[in-house]
């Protein structure tokens, strides 16, 4: 079920508000999450019922080794203090360790099943698992999602960075109906001190809103409608044949389509957590506005980045131990793999990784060079200073410059190369974009395509996209408490929301393209 499914959006998101805060009214938040824990399993069976039965022992097998973590940590503390004169320190921890680690050996390789070894077989030929065909395989919705957040929750009380919980607490952290399918990405550290202390106000509901409203624009009247667009052009390709106009087309509708289809996602989503009293952070930060690609993974899909972080990055030793190239290359490798086994996602991986470790390795280069020129630099006269000030700031500018159009680049063609199906597509594709002989017999051309709506939608998908450049949220946040600027802004959401009630209640394409993840 998507978010912009009519169900969803005039039964399931209404119909939760109202019951929770019916139970909200009694102030029992123990109540509020069984009442959140149940609706969300009952949507989960909507979704996916074929999968229930497998989702709800994956749950409780979280909780169990999550248990068995909090216990062997406590037998562990009692073991070091009667055993600290008898040289016992080697066997410390390991009734913590031990269920730590085949947790999360589990669940990694559950995800492996689903995910990697029907491709992996299929690549030698094989045509069925166990006797069944893979096509009959079902795959539990949010597979991803749902094993990261179990490895968090393992994770996290390892470390005591939060307590075991309930069997209550655990099960809504892992079904949580409007994460569950597509994130964002919460960690259980995160999650766990909101179980039991939080707070439903009009203020919450209110900027809960407003995110779901902004969130429904960017789903339904922009990424659906350029999703939809490109589905057209593809059949016309089909059909008709394409000029080079049409790939580029395809292209920059892709790249707009699936930052916006995310991006709306995640807001619906943090929306109505936040509705429910949950405060969780935002999954994307303008990152089209990125003059790196270190800095545009610092802004999109944060709630991944931020679990490759915890778990992945820092344990291999960060920027502290071992070679932070490595463990940065690993990072944006496995990036790739947990989006699917396809050759091409490894390699956008590994391709981001590649300018992550470049633009790393330059920045310590110049470092090292800097300090270098400040220690052996003598004293300069001012008016030298001066103009070696302006000449540095006109460089400064142009360097700006050059590293957005510079990302923005590799962020396109990386885009291209996660949209194909193989590597040979992808290199079709690149060739058709530069091959500017219309092929014999075209009837439409790109001309065609990019009609007046999709023009309308393509400005206002720039604009969106790059106006943290001129500071314009900034400016909005900074008069958001004057009278007349609220009132504007009510009105405006209350006109969007009908415009995509209008999108949504039209539309015949909406999927979302993270489901496949």
């Amino acid at each position: 079920m998507g978010f912009t499914e009519i169900t969803f959006l005039f039964i399931v998101m209404p119909v939760s508000v109202l019951l929770y805060f019916l139970s909200a009214a009694g102030k029992r938040i123990t109540a509020c999450n069984f009442l959140l824990a149940v609706f969300s399993i009952a949507v989960y069976y909507w979704v996916s019922p074929e999968t229930l039965l497998f989702f709800l022992v994956f749950t409780l097998c979280a909780y169990a080794c999550g248990v068995a973590v909090s216990a062997g940590k406590k037998n562990s503390g009692k073991t070091h203090s009667a055993s600290r004169k008898t040289s016992n320190k080697s066997k410390n921890g390991k009734g913590k360790l031990v269920p730590a680690v085949v947790g999360i050996c589990l669940f990694t390789l559950t995800l492996a099943f689903f995910k990697y070894i029907p491709a992996i077989m299929k690549a030698f030929g094989e045509k069925k698992i166990f006797g069944t065909p893979f096509a009959k395989i079902a795959v539990p919705v949010g597979i991803s999602f749902i094993t990261f957040e179990a490895i968090s929750y393992i994770v996290d009380v390892y470390r005591g960075d939060a307590p075991c919980g309930s069997i209550l607490d655990v099960f809504l952290f892992i079904s949580f109906f409007p994460k569950i399918v597509s994130g964002p990405i919460v960690l259980w550290k995160d999650f766990y001190p909101q179980l039991k202390n939080r707070k439903s106000d009009s203020d919450g509901a209110t900027q809960g809103i407003d995110l779901i409203i902004i969130g429904f624009a960017k789903k339904a009247i922009i990424a659906d409608t350029f999703g939809n667009q490109i589905a057209l052009i593809l059949k016309g390709m089909a059909g008709y044949g394409a000029d080079a106009g049409m790939h580029w087309l395809i292209a920059i509708l892709y790249f707009f389509q699936i930052y916006f289809d995310f991006a709306g996602y995640s807001d619906i989503a943090i929306g109505l957590m936040k509705i429910f009293g949950f405060d969780i952070k935002a999954n994307f930060d303008s990152p089209y506005t990125s003059a790196s690609i270190t800095e545009f993974w610092r802004r999109w899909h944060i709630s991944l980045g931020t679990w490759f972080r915890e778990y992945v990055y820092i344990p291999l030793g960060g920027n502290r131990r071992g070679n932070v190239y490595v463990n940065l290359s690993v990072v944006f490798l496995l990036t790739g793999i947990w989006h699917g086994a396809n050759l091409t996602f490894i390699v956008w991986g590994a391709l981001h990784g590649f300018f992550v470790v470049t633009e790393r390795a330059v920045r310590n280069i110049k470092k090292r060079r800097s300090e270098k020129r400040l220690a052996e630099a003598g004293e300069a006269a001012s008016s030298d200073v001066e103009s070696a000030s302006a000449v540095r700031k006109v460089l400064a500018v142009v360097g700006a410059v050059l590293n957005h159009v510079r990302t923005l680049i590799i962020v396109f063609v990386g885009w291209m190369l996660f949209r194909s199906d193989s590597l040979t597509a992808f290199g079709k594709e690149v060739a058709a974009m530069f091959d500017f002989v219309s092929p014999d017999g075209m009837v439409f051309t790109w001309r065609f395509y990019l009609n007046g709506k999709i023009f309308i939608l393509l400005a206002i998908a720039v604009f969106s996209s790059f106006a943290a450049l001129i500071k314009l949220p900034e400016a909005v946040k900074k008069n958001a408490e004057n009278a007349a600027v609220l009132a504007i802004r009510r009105l405006a959401l209350l006109a969007l929301f009908a415009v995509d009630i209008i999108f949504i209640v039209n539309s015949t394409y909406s999927p979302f393209l993270y489901f496949q993840f």
